[in-house]
């Protein structure tokens, strides 16, 4: 009789058992498929990042060192100054030119000289 009632309790609680270690694993790669997903996106905001301060850095009609790129989920955004509307111009049309950037918002200050 004993050896019914610990094969009737192993029946049930193994399928548990191993429903629970289940659950538990698929928890496990979802968080972790999250995760590696949020570290792409960061690699991706700091590649347009870089990219756009490069194409900055080469262009002689800007001041690259007054402009500040912030990117995030690839969309763009830039802050600073710039001494015209026509500078602004320039920086929204090379940060656009990145084709992982999703969207350009501009925040530069223009000093009209």
């Amino acid at each position: 009789m004993k050896q019914l009632k610990i094969a009737a309790f192993a029946a049930i609680l193994i399928p548990v058992m191993f429903a629970l270690h289940v659950s538990s694993s698929n928890s496990m790669q979802s968080s972790l498929k999250k995760t590696e997903a949020v570290a792409e996106d960061a690699v991706i905001d700091t590649l347009i990042t870089t990219k756009i301060k490069a194409l900055f850095l080469k262009e002689p009609e800007l001041s690259a060192t007054k402009i500040h790129v912030k990117t995030e989920d690839q969309i763009v955004v830039l802050t600073g100054e710039v001494d015209t509307e026509f500078e602004e111009k320039v920086a929204l049309n090379l940060a656009e030119s990145v084709k992982e950037v999703r969207a350009v918002r501009s925040e530069l200050h223009v000093w009209l000289t």
